[in-house]
């Protein structure tokens, strides 16, 4: 177990130092002896499993992690790209990620943000004068918005 082990330890290690509780678990995944945390945050009890969320596969391969379902940051074309984008926008989020199954230039591009400011209205409370940087991740195919409203 020495790989999931030390992911285990290490975790733990910098979970305590930042005054987090955690527990280090022992038991099975993936077919085989596993370690994982085990973490309290505000009284809940969290699995974590840095082994399995390391983005990098032993083939070298990325691995799609479950933050992107589960927030719905995932999207197959260009209209869900937009309502993702404009959902970040109406709640002022500042920096997030979307992920995409490729990249294609004229479906994922920054020309998106300009178009959703133009469709939002005052009403939303977002100044059309925000500005923005745009970056996307070829290995990982994640796009990283970040955005600064005035």
């Amino acid at each position: 177990m020495s790989v999931c082990e030390g992911y285990a330890e290490a975790m733990n290690s910098l979970l305590i130092s930042a005054g987090i509780k955690s527990y280090i678990i022992d038991g099975y995944g993936d077919g085989g002896l596993h370690e994982w945390n085990l973490v309290n945050i505000h009284g809940s009890l969290y699995h974590l499993d840095a082994t399995f969320n390391d983005p990098i596969s032993a083939k070298g391969n990325v691995i799609t992690h479950n933050y992107f379902v589960v927030n719905k940051l995932i999207v197959n074309d260009g209209s869900m790209y937009y309502q993702v984008v404009k959902n970040a926008i109406i709640k002022k989020i500042s920096v997030f990620n979307i992920r995409t199954k490729s990249y294609d230039t004229k479906t994922y591009n920054p020309n998106v943000i300009a178009k959703v400011l133009k469709e939002i209205t005052i009403k939303n409370n977002v100044s059309k004068s925000l500005s923005y940087s745009f970056n996307y991740d070829l290995n990982t195919c994640v796009i990283e918005i970040l955005l600064n409203y005035k």
